[in-house]
């Protein structure tokens, strides 16, 4: 019996521990990051002159140029806001087209507080 009891709590323990492990990553908590925005010859989005939070490392904090990756979110009407400065509320990951590059991913607002916009101008021009 005790044998029995051992081998359902392990076969419990093992079948947890291995649900964790298949659950898909924590998303990583969005960024406020300004530029400016502009549209591609290709069609794309792309944030130049970047100034992203203090304490973010690694190859985004040295680019000056990140490109808008992932589906443009219904709520987010990007296309008023080419050629101005703005600050978007986004993640940054790695580029799927250039492995190692990064780029931004611009958040639905409806995973954003009230008080945070997607997207919102930061005054000025950037023709």
């Amino acid at each position: 019996m005790a044998r029995l009891c051992s081998a359902i709590l392990f076969t419990t323990l093992l079948g947890a521990v291995a649900t964790a492990g298949a659950q898909a990553p924590a998303q990583a908590k969005p960024q406020v990051i300004s530029g400016c925005l502009h549209k591609t010859d290709s069609g794309t989005f792309e944030l130049t002159n970047v100034s992203l939070p203090a304490g973010t490392g690694g190859a985004a904090a040295a680019a000056k140029t990140l490109p808008v990756i992932g589906m443009i979110p219904p709520t987010v009407a990007i296309r008023q806001f080419v050629d101005q400065k703005v600050e978007v509320a986004a993640v940054v990951k790695d580029s799927p087209t250039k492995p190692g590059t990064p780029a931004i991913e611009i958040v639905d607002a409806t995973s954003l507080p009230a008080n945070v916009q997607p997207v919102k101008p930061a005054g000025g021009s950037c023709k």
